[in-house]
């Protein structure tokens, strides 16, 4: 902070009250204005404001005189700096404090745009006395409000950007103090629990964090007194667009709602929030009211979230197509809607959510509308739909990414294309739902399905037909299929451009191939694989890893015996983890040596845990390329390789039997070393 001289605060009071350099023409003042210096404690905020204070007071003594020997200089809670700029503030006409107390709502550093503040002054209703019932003149009345204040420093221009203004923090404190009694803003900085105070406050604002819990708010539902809350980011000049508005069940009469006058504020974000129990005290007519009254500017919405509305419809401004800015939808709770709103009409719509609907059964043509809907979505997500039974539309010409959560009762899907759809997700939901996508999504890269009911090997195999373009394939509980493929299916037409396979909790799972006479390691099949992961897979006995693989890991397999590869098929082998498979054979992973020559020359990093079988790795020596090493909890391992001279990292922890002592210039290469829990091990090796 900078803190000028007597002299320079002198001339700067000058400068700002009667446009001159010194008092040398204006000697009868001199006099108030050294007591003024001393009292500013030479900051330079707190001189300018005084001095622009005095500046509509010219020559009159009189009032130089008022101001030195204002009581305020006598309030014993605050600094003299504060004093000086709370002096400022008392000179103000009262809808200027109103106004500048409300900016209290905004964090310190806040970029404000002067006619978003205009309009949102606008929309509180505080320009209303003086010009009523006439938009224009009040727009017109704020700027002048807004002005003034920036002609007394209340506010300053961005110091990169002079189209934005800013608040000094000392300005920004004296906003806080003196809007206590109605404005609360809850920050890092702002008291943390204003307890039974809530009661009174008409206005309060959220300061988003990266992390924020559901108890900072739970005292205000008895807030009841409560007009605006407003969620505002640092530094963000459209984060005060933003407003989240929660609690909406407790809203009597929906002229409340009206007297919002949420059709002038032109916010970017909406988020409205009813209680999550939905009792027989909810009035859903009341509730369509309500949010009918909360509908905001079209022009601005960007984003708009929705959330345990108990309403059985939406009124018609939920996916009105004048929203035309609108990319970004989420309702989620509304338990007794029984339809979904014609969001398809939203031109600019990209990202749409939807949760807990549980009363839609069908969801269809009243989504879509009467034109050509859908036209810029990319992400579209079902959740938890427990009631909807039946999908029926047309074509989603961007949609990228699709998600079904949790909708155990869809069993009809009829969409006629998906030709952009790159992502598919599917979870808890019925096999014939995942036959009907991938028939009409040619184009899907990655597919991730948990959870399919019905899903068996014969389904599997009308599915797999359709994946020629899949790249990442991950399946878990999918317990009916005991084979990922046919080992008699055409190696052209399946599973082509396959490069990632992840397989998990499919309890009946046998193997990747059909049979183990006709391995999978023995074929040609999915030669484009390069990394291979199956995990808790507790019937499968042996993994036949395809030609190509790069990463393998296998991991709480609990029957299995072997990991096999068919012979040369291990050479482009790089990474291996194997942990938690209790039974694997110890020369039954694809690591021998023959002919003096490791079968997986490329390998570079190696992980193995709990695997009792395990006595020796002497096989790994000949790894040129192995620069990460660990081995857990391998209670039977007893030797190691003597030669590991690329070696960066190792740890050893937790194999009891092992006993080493070899040479430091065979770990010439190593950085790190952790070793614990090996009683046996060298004390040489240690201290090396």
């Amino acid at each position: 902070m900078i803190f000028f001289s007597d002299d320079d605060a002198l001339s700067l009071v000058a400068r700002n009250a009667l446009g001159v350099d010194n008092f040398d023409s204006h000697f009868s003042l001199k006099p108030y204005a050294d007591g003024i210096v001393k009292k500013c404690g030479g900051l330079p905020l707190a001189l300018i404001a005084l001095g622009r204070l005095l500046r509509t007071k010219k020559d009159e003594v009189e009032h130089w005189k008022e101001v030195l020997n204002s009581e305020i200089w006598r309030l014993n809670n605050e600094d003299g700096i504060l004093l000086a700029l709370r002096l400022s503030y008392h000179d103000l006409s009262a809808p200027l404090k109103r106004l500048f107390a409300y900016c209290s709502l905004f964090p310190k550093d806040f970029l404000f745009d002067k006619e978003d503040l205009v309009l949102l002054w606008m929309a509180e209703g505080f320009l209303q006395q003086a010009t009523p019932n006439d938009s224009t003149e009040e727009q017109c009345l704020g700027r002048k409000f807004f002005d003034e204040l920036l002609s007394r420093s209340f506010f300053q221009h961005a110091p990169n950007n002079e189209s934005l203004f800013v608040m000094h923090d000392l300005m920004n404190d004296l906003a806080t103090s003196v809007g206590g009694e109605f404005f609360v803003r809850l920050d890092g900085e702002a008291k943390k629990d204003i307890g039974v105070e809530r009661l009174k406050y008409r206005y309060m604002s959220f300061v988003r964090e990266t992390y924020v819990t559901y108890e900072k708010f739970k005292g205000f539902a008895e807030a009841i007194k409560l007009r605006t809350f407003l969620a505002t980011s640092v530094g963000k000049v459209e984060s005060w667009r933003s407003c989240y508005l929660s609690g909406l069940e407790k809203v009597q009469n929906a002229i409340y709602a009206h007297e919002a006058n949420f059709s002038e504020k032109r916010l970017s974000e909406l988020e409205l929030v009813w209680g999550d129990e939905l009792n027989d005290s909810r009035n859903d007519m009341l509730e369509k009211e309500v949010l009918n009254e909360l509908k905001p500017c079209h022009d601005k919405l960007i984003k708009l979230k929705l959330m345990s509305y108990g309403g059985s419809e939406f009124p018609k401004w939920v996916g009105d197509p004048s929203f035309l800015h609108l990319n970004h939808v989420s309702i989620s709770g509304c338990q007794r809607c029984t339809s979904i709103p014609p969001l398809g009409q939203l031109s600019s719509l990209k990202e749409l959510f939807i949760q807990g609907l549980n009363a839609v059964e069908v969801v269809g043509f009243e989504l879509f509308g009467t034109v050509q809907a859908f036209p810029t979505l990319e992400i579209l997500s079902f959740r938890d739909m427990r009631g909807w039974k039946k999908w029926s539309g047309a074509v989603f010409p961007r949609l990228q990414k699709l998600l079904i959560y949790s909708c155990p009762n869809l069993v009809e899907v009829t969409l006629e294309a998906l030709p952009s759809l790159n992502d598919l997700e599917l979870d808890n939901c019925d096999s014939g739902v995942l036959r009907s996508l991938v028939e009409v999504a040619s184009a899907v890269t990655k597919l991730d399905i948990e959870g399919i009911s019905g899903l068996n090997d014969v389904v599997w195999g009308g599915v797999i037909e359709y994946l020629g373009a899949v790249e990442e394939l991950s399946t878990g509980e999918c317990n009916e299929i005991r084979y990922v493929v046919k080992s008699d299916a055409d190696a052209s037409k399946i599973l082509v451009k396959l490069r990632t396979l992840v397989v998990v909790g499919c309890d009946n799972l046998v193997s990747i191939g059909e049979k183990e006479e006709e391995d999978i390691c023995r074929s040609n099949l999915l030669t484009s694989l390069r990394t291979l992961k199956v995990s808790q897979c507790k019937n499968m006995e042996r993994c036949s890893c395809p030609d190509g693989v790069e990463e393998l890991t296998v991991s709480y397999c609990s029957s299995m015996t072997v990991v096999s590869f068919r012979k040369g098929g291990q050479e482009k082998v790089r990474s291996v983890r194997i942990w938690n498979c209790w039974n694997l054979l110890e020369k039954e992973w694809g690591g021998e040596k023959t002919n003096n020559r490791s079968s997986m020359p490329m390998l570079e990093y190696v992980f193995i845990r709990d695997w009792p079988n395990l006595k020796s790795i002497i096989e790994l020596n000949c790894l040129v390329h192995l620069t990460e090493l660990k081995i857990y909890d391998c209670e039977n391992l007893e030797s190691f390789p003597d030669t590991l001279k690329s070696l960066k990292k190792l740890e050893i922890i937790r194999c009891p039997k092992l006993e080493v002592s070899f040479p430091g210039d065979n770990l010439t290469s190593l950085k790190e070393l952790i070793i614990r829990e090996c009683p046996r091990m060298d004390a040489s090796l240690l201290r090396s």
